[in-house]
């Protein structure tokens, strides 16, 4: 999950005034995980879909539950 956060502001960063957090590649990254059959709600900054943000913050990952 990191890994992908660093890659959002690797791609995004500089030549975007936004970034997006697509909640998509996140229940990706989920279903590869070994023991994880199916998601049900991925939620971004408390809300479900895609996560749009001012290039002036850093995401993080924060906390993961199921």
């Amino acid at each position: 999950m990191a890994e992908y956060l660093k890659n959002v502001i690797k791609n995004e960063w500089e030549a975007k005034d936004t970034m997006t957090v697509r909640s998509g590649q996140i229940e990706s990254m989920l279903l590869d995980m070994e023991g994880v059959d199916n998601v049900l709600s991925v939620k971004v900054d408390g809300k479900t879909g895609n996560c749009i943000i001012d290039c002036d913050y850093i995401p993080k990952v924060g906390e993961i539950s199921g």
